[in-house]
């Protein structure tokens, strides 16, 4: 199912003051139309969802809503933007402790970085 008529409709009940879905609907839509190619309204909408969840204490919603402006953002060919989203979005993971995610973060800034990280063994 396409994720656009579910997006709408959570926009379409979501109370005014329920940040999670406000933010949540807004990452939905702005990544359906960066994958579309529609930068622009994919940005505003991306960066609406990062302000929303900066309100919040949820350490982990900021660092997805920052994600999702950094794909946004790489979907737009800004890399050096995406990067600093995305150290942004390291930060708030590694400040929860979500060291899953941070590390998922800090590979995919080396990798718009054109870096390779080294594979450690375990």
């Amino acid at each position: 199912m396409d994720a656009v008529p579910l997006a709408k409709l959570s926009r379409e009940l979501a109370d005014e003051q329920d940040m999670l879905t406000q933010m949540l609907w807004r990452q939905v839509e702005a990544l359906v139309h960066a994958g579309r190619g529609e930068h622009a309204p994919a940005e505003e909408l991306a960066r609406e969802a990062a302000a929303i969840s900066e309100r919040t204490d949820g350490l982990n919603w900021q660092g997805d809503a920052l994600c999702d402006l950094a794909e946004v953002l790489s979907a737009a060919e800004r890399t050096d933007e995406a990067v600093t989203s995305l150290g942004r979005a390291a930060d708030r993971y590694e400040r929860k402790k979500n060291l899953a995610m941070a590390a998922q973060v800090r590979a995919r800034i080396a990798e718009l970085r054109g870096e390779t990280l080294p594979i450690r063994e375990q």
